[in-house]
């Protein structure tokens, strides 16, 4: 059977609850990757129902309950000169086919909410990937650890 999928901003406590289940599996992996000690799905879930971040989902509602292909994970970047979204984590099944189907609708609604540009911190391989699709490398981020001694 083929399932319609459709694009959904997640951004109210009932609708979260309900495809936060099948959503917050698919981000999991990023945080694997990055580390808990960055953020983990509890920190994305609160910060969601705070309204600090925008969860959006391409979904397909079925009998068996919600089927989620993606979830991206946005949060408002403000500087003095350039508003951006930047992608927080990003999940999901068949995500090339879900660029494809909803990317330009996604950019749209950052568009429309006063965002002119969309960014991310990603690994060397999703840079390759990325760039694909327009984004280019602007800055390389680094981190030292510190041990407080």
């Amino acid at each position: 059977m083929e399932l319609n999928y459709e694009p959904l901003l997640v951004c109210d406590e009932e609708t979260l609850g309900k495809y936060w289940p099948y959503a917050g599996p698919l981000l999991q992996k990023c945080v694997d990757k990055v580390g808990g000690d960055v953020m983990d799905l509890g920190d994305m879930y609160n910060a969601i129902l705070s309204g600090r971040a925008f969860l959006f989902i391409a979904k397909a509602d079925t009998v068996e309950g919600p089927d989620v292909k993606m979830a991206v994970l946005l949060e408002a970047c403000v500087y003095p000169k350039l508003h951006s979204m930047n992608i927080v984590a990003l999940g999901g099944n068949e995500l090339m086919l879900m660029h494809d189907k909803f990317w330009k609708a996604l950019c749209g609604w950052m568009y429309m909410n006063g965002a002119r540009a969309v960014e991310g911190l990603v690994s060397p391989a999703m840079e390759r990937i990325v760039s694909k699709f327009g984004f280019t490398k602007t800055a390389v981020h680094v981190r030292m650890q510190l041990t407080g001694e």
